[in-house]
């Protein structure tokens, strides 16, 4: 049935039904059909972060203690942040009346909008975020008339959320969740140089870059800190690189990336060399039987 060199030559494998594509997607195909990815997947990897003292971070407390007023670029020493710059005179906890921006509480920011005195300047701000971070921000415009119509025309409106990042939307409201070497800029009435009107970058991704007035008060809530491997305990500690300005994230922030590559590419093929080895070996046996 079966010459001796039957044995000399490579058995010819069964065909099997097996579907024309690959099993697993392609990394660089996965991410065109997954669904935007969650809070949760995008804080993988990170935990909450603390300060020098071992308590979650504040906004008033990373601009108190990292973040010094120096009359210009207000650079961080450590923290979420490598700038935090607060335009012109502010206050803490009630609105003075000279005030560009006062605190409510240790985690709102509020920028005030001066639009019937000329001789003052409504305020302004500017944050980038740390390499090895990510942060939870609200954004939170105060004028239902203004604010909404900033948020319609200029802002994608407040309707699905389409960006990694983008986690809630609402009239005056939106809610990201940015990583390193993102940013965001304010500047109510284009009154400080320097600083862009409007400017938002979550998850890599510049989602808002407006040349129009904002117009309004805004008010900037900080709803979490996540440092990159665990929780630093130390103001900064496994932080992650200093950053800065609007450059680009060099941290860990494609470690999940490499490792989906991998994946991806010991299993795309298919039917891996194992199972084509166990294949033959049943084809042998075969053989040998029907002898």
């Amino acid at each position: 049935m079966f010459g001796i060199d039957s044995f000399n030559s490579t058995p010819v494998l069964p065909l099997l039904n097996m579907p024309s594509h690959s099993f697993i997607l392609k990394s660089e195909n996965k991410k065109t059909f997954n669904a935007l990815q969650t809070e949760a997947e995008l804080l993988t990897g990170y935990s909450p972060a603390t300060d020098s003292d071992g308590s979650p971070y504040t906004l008033y407390g990373i601009m108190d203690n990292y973040c010094p007023d120096i009359g210009a670029d207000e650079v961080c020493s450590a923290g979420p942040f490598t700038q935090f710059t607060i335009r012109g005179t502010g206050g803490i906890e009630t609105e003075h009346s000279d005030a560009r921006w006062y605190f409510q509480g240790l985690n709102t920011l509020v920028l005030k909008d001066y639009d019937n005195e000329p001789s003052k300047k409504s305020g302004a701000v500017e944050i980038d975020i740390r390499n090895g971070y990510q942060v939870k921000l609200q954004i939170e415009m105060t004028d239902l008339n203004q604010g909404r119509a900033f948020k319609e025309d200029y802002w994608g409106g407040w309707g699905t959320n389409d960006t990694d990042g983008v986690l809630g939307k609402g009239e005056l409201t939106t809610t990201v969740l940015m990583k390193g070497g993102d940013k965001l800029s304010i500047d109510i009435d284009d009154k400080w140089g320097g600083t862009t009107k409007f400017y938002l970058k979550v998850q890599g991704n510049s989602i808002v870059s407006s040349d129009e007035l904002v117009n309004d008060q805004v008010k900037i809530t900080l709803l979490g800190v996540w440092a990159e491997g665990g929780a630093t305990g130390g103001g900064g500690g496994t932080g992650g690189g200093t950053g800065g300005g609007t450059g680009g994230s060099t941290g860990g922030d494609n470690t999940e990336d490499s490792t989906e590559d991998n994946t991806a590419t010991d299993s795309q093929d298919g039917l891996g060399m194992g199972t084509i080895a166990l294949l033959g070996i049943a084809v042998v046996g075969a053989v040998i039987l029907l002898r």
